[in-house]
């Protein structure tokens, strides 16, 4: 009898443990979600790469049109809008 209280016991601080690293790994994940939830995703590195890649392309294809403009003869108003 004096082995199934002992066995009860540790079993009972095993179980302690495993529910208090448990609810340390939920606190840990709630802190990430609620910092990455907050975050504003237009300073991420991936982000500011793909706004400049887009604001690059853009200029070069007005740049393209504007050249065209000009080889073509049209007007100072058209080449300003591309």
């Amino acid at each position: 009898m004096g082995g199934a209280v002992i066995g009860g016991i540790r079993s009972r601080r095993a179980n302690r443990r495993a529910d208090a690293q448990l609810q340390r790994e939920v606190d840990k994940n709630r802190e990430w979600f609620d910092r990455e939830y907050n975050a504003d995703f237009t300073q991420r590195a991936d982000t500011q790469r793909l706004i400049n890649t887009t604001r690059d392309r853009l200029n070069e294809g007005l740049s393209r049109a504007n050249a065209a403009n000009v080889v073509m003869g049209g007007t100072a108003e058209a080449a300003r809008y591309g």
